[in-house]
């Protein structure tokens, strides 16, 4: 187990940058996460030492005990429960990377038959942290570093599947310039993503795009019929009015179908005429792809209304 000063752990990182997470996602962790938490990685260790080499793994444990004291300042490994609930979220993330480098450490000491196993385990642990950090919409994941001193790293999560201008930048947008249904709809789209409920996240997606294109038109006194006037009619008038380029009015449109009818409409859009239709595993690329679309083209009509009042 190596001893030297980690300068890649969560902490150290986040001291060196500077940056916000989307409003979307909770930057904290409450008593009730950090037990369930707490709670899958006790329930890790007692199955790892029932299921494999003991010798080994209370060897590392010990090293283990030592070696967190210094460095976490966790004084009993069996009653580490206690002290994470105590913890900050900056040093809770801090253990989680420590513990994962404990883990592939005792990866690499135990003989191959068993390494499988416990390579899968540890699979599924950082899976299952990532899933309760995703419903509890914890805005982190656990993902692999690249090139660092630690195996595996927290990470914003809007980093990881979805870029900051997708999330934070409409939002904060449809916020400061009062578009308060649109807003609504495009964290129903977010709610949905977030619970893998993939169809309903491209059609309030949709809806909060169509419901901006709308509110454009309004806000501008565009004369139209809210009963009879479909979107490529408002795309039309905004192209009319000068808001919306009209070597962009085809793309304006294109989206609305895209988004209008959820992952069904989009993969038979996206896909190839003579190509089958594209399997339903999938779905979670196409929803991202409909968050994507809607952000971009929602703080597009923003920033345009807004620069030409």
């Amino acid at each position: 187990m190596r001893v030297k000063p980690l300068n890649d752990l969560y902490i150290n990182r986040k001291k060196a940058e500077s940056g916000e997470l989307p409003e979307y996602f909770l930057d904290y962790l409450s008593k009730s996460v950090k037990t369930r938490l707490s709670m899958i990685l006790r329930d890790f260790v007692d199955y790892q030492c029932s299921h494999n080499p003991p010798l080994s793994f209370k060897d590392l444990i010990r090293n283990y005990e030592y070696i967190s004291s210094k460095k976490l300042n966790i004084n009993y490994f069996n009653e580490f429960e206690i002290y994470l609930d105590n913890l900050s979220e900056d040093y809770f993330f801090n253990f989680l990377e420590y513990f994962l480098m404990f883990e592939m450490e005792y990866l690499s000491r135990i003989t191959p038959c068993y390494q499988s196993n416990v390579s899968k385990d540890i699979s599924q642990l950082i899976k299952d942290i990532n899933k309760i950090f995703l419903i509890e919409k914890i805005g982190f994941e656990i993902i692999k570093s690249n090139g660092l001193d630690v195996p595996y790293i927290v990470f914003p999560v809007n980093s990881e599947y979805l870029h900051k201008e997708t999330i934070k930048k409409p939002r904060e947008l449809m916020w400061n310039s009062n578009f308060e249904e649109e807003l609504s709809n495009f964290d129903k789209a977010l709610d949905n993503y977030r619970t893998g409920n993939y169809d309903q996240t491209c059609i309030y997606a949709g809806k909060a795009y169509e419901g901006t294109i709308k509110k454009v038109c309004k806000l501008k006194n565009i004369d139209y019929n809210e009963n009879k006037d479909k979107i490529p009619v408002l795309i039309l008038k905004l192209k009319e009015d000068g808001l919306i380029h009209q070597k962009l009015e085809n793309e304006f449109n294109d989206i609305y179908s895209a988004l209008d009818k959820g992952p069904n409409n989009v993969r038979n859009i996206v896909a190839h005429p003579s190509s089958e239709k594209i399997p339903e595993k999938m779905e979670k690329t196409y929803a991202e792809f409909c968050l994507r679309s809607a952000g971009n083209h929602i703080v597009f009509l923003i920033e345009a209304y807004e620069s030409n009042k």
